[in-house]
Protein backbone atom coordinates (compact mmCIF):
# COMPACT_ATOMS: atom_id res chain seq x y z
CA UNK A 1 0.00 0.00 0.00
CA UNK A 2 1.38 3.36 -1.03
CA UNK A 3 2.15 5.95 1.61
CA UNK A 4 2.03 8.76 -0.95
CA UNK A 5 -0.27 11.58 0.11
CA UNK A 6 -1.14 14.47 -2.18
CA UNK A 7 -2.59 17.78 -0.99
CA UNK A 8 -3.72 20.33 -3.55
CA UNK A 9 -4.72 23.80 -2.43
CA UNK A 10 -2.33 24.15 0.49
CA UNK A 11 -4.10 25.70 3.45
CA UNK A 12 -6.64 27.49 1.26
CA UNK A 13 -10.43 27.51 1.41
CA UNK A 14 -10.71 24.56 -1.02
CA UNK A 15 -8.30 21.65 -0.61
CA UNK A 16 -8.18 18.20 -2.21
CA UNK A 17 -6.32 15.45 -0.37
CA UNK A 18 -5.59 12.03 -1.79
CA UNK A 19 -3.86 8.95 -0.40
CA UNK A 20 -4.09 5.16 -0.58
CA UNK A 21 -7.52 5.20 1.10
CA UNK A 22 -9.14 7.65 -1.34
CA UNK A 23 -9.75 11.39 -1.57
CA UNK A 24 -11.22 14.13 0.59
CA UNK A 25 -12.51 17.53 -0.48
CA UNK A 26 -12.00 19.99 2.36
CA UNK A 27 -13.88 23.29 2.27
CA UNK A 28 -13.09 25.98 4.80
CA UNK A 29 -11.35 23.43 7.02
CA UNK A 30 -14.14 20.81 7.05
CA UNK A 31 -14.54 17.63 4.99
CA UNK A 32 -17.11 18.50 2.33
CA UNK A 33 -17.02 15.20 0.41
CA UNK A 34 -14.91 12.06 0.15
CA UNK A 35 -14.61 8.95 -1.95
CA UNK A 36 -12.36 6.51 -3.76
CA UNK A 37 -12.87 7.24 -7.49
CA UNK A 38 -10.91 10.35 -8.52
CA UNK A 39 -13.51 11.18 -11.17
CA UNK A 40 -15.91 11.74 -8.27
CA UNK A 41 -13.49 14.29 -6.79
CA UNK A 42 -13.57 16.26 -10.04
CA UNK A 43 -17.38 16.10 -10.02
CA UNK A 44 -17.49 17.33 -6.40
CA UNK A 45 -15.17 20.25 -7.24
CA UNK A 46 -17.28 21.21 -10.24
CA UNK A 47 -20.49 20.99 -8.20
CA UNK A 48 -18.94 23.14 -5.48
CA UNK A 49 -18.00 25.79 -8.04
CA UNK A 50 -21.56 25.93 -9.37
CA UNK A 51 -23.24 26.03 -5.96
CA UNK A 52 -20.92 28.53 -4.28
CA UNK A 53 -19.68 31.26 -6.63
CA UNK A 54 -17.54 32.66 -3.82
CA UNK A 55 -15.50 29.44 -3.87
CA UNK A 56 -15.64 28.87 -7.65
CA UNK A 57 -12.20 30.36 -8.32
CA UNK A 58 -10.60 28.24 -5.58
CA UNK A 59 -12.34 25.08 -6.83
CA UNK A 60 -11.24 25.89 -10.40
CA UNK A 61 -7.60 26.22 -9.36
CA UNK A 62 -7.72 22.93 -7.45
CA UNK A 63 -9.37 20.94 -10.24
CA UNK A 64 -6.89 22.34 -12.79
CA UNK A 65 -4.11 20.91 -10.65
CA UNK A 66 -5.72 17.46 -10.31
CA UNK A 67 -4.15 14.80 -12.49
CA UNK A 68 -6.43 13.59 -15.25
CA UNK A 69 -8.83 16.53 -15.34
CA UNK A 70 -9.56 17.85 -18.82
CA UNK A 71 -9.02 21.31 -17.34
CA UNK A 72 -5.48 20.26 -16.40
CA UNK A 73 -4.75 18.85 -19.88
CA UNK A 74 -6.03 21.97 -21.60
CA UNK A 75 -4.31 24.41 -19.25
CA UNK A 76 -1.01 22.54 -19.53
CA UNK A 77 -1.20 22.71 -23.31
CA UNK A 78 -2.23 26.38 -23.57
CA UNK A 79 -0.87 28.06 -20.47
CA UNK A 80 -2.56 29.53 -17.42
CA UNK A 81 -4.67 32.02 -19.37
CA UNK A 82 -6.13 29.41 -21.71
CA UNK A 83 -9.28 28.65 -19.74
CA UNK A 84 -10.97 31.39 -17.74
CA UNK A 85 -13.10 30.76 -14.70
CA UNK A 86 -16.14 32.05 -16.57
CA UNK A 87 -15.53 29.69 -19.50
CA UNK A 88 -15.03 26.77 -17.14
CA UNK A 89 -18.18 27.35 -15.09
CA UNK A 90 -20.25 27.95 -18.23
CA UNK A 91 -19.10 24.65 -19.73
CA UNK A 92 -19.96 22.63 -16.64
CA UNK A 93 -23.13 24.55 -15.83
CA UNK A 94 -24.75 23.73 -19.16
CA UNK A 95 -23.80 20.06 -18.98
CA UNK A 96 -22.57 17.85 -21.73
CA UNK A 97 -19.15 16.35 -22.11
CA UNK A 98 -15.98 18.41 -22.55
CA UNK A 99 -12.67 17.01 -23.74
CA UNK A 100 -9.39 18.06 -25.32
CA UNK A 101 -9.04 16.84 -28.92
CA UNK A 102 -5.83 15.71 -30.66
CA UNK A 103 -5.12 19.30 -31.70
CA UNK A 104 -5.31 20.51 -28.08
CA UNK A 105 -8.63 22.29 -28.60
CA UNK A 106 -11.57 22.10 -26.21
CA UNK A 107 -14.62 20.34 -27.58
CA UNK A 108 -18.04 20.10 -25.95
CA UNK A 109 -21.09 18.02 -26.78
CA UNK A 110 -24.44 18.52 -25.13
Amino acid sequence: MSRLRVRIGGEGRVVAESDATGWRLIVRGHVHANGVDHDDLHIALRDLALRDRDLADDAFRVVCTCLGAWEDDYTEEHGEDALTLEDWTERIEYGGVTWVDDDGELKTSI
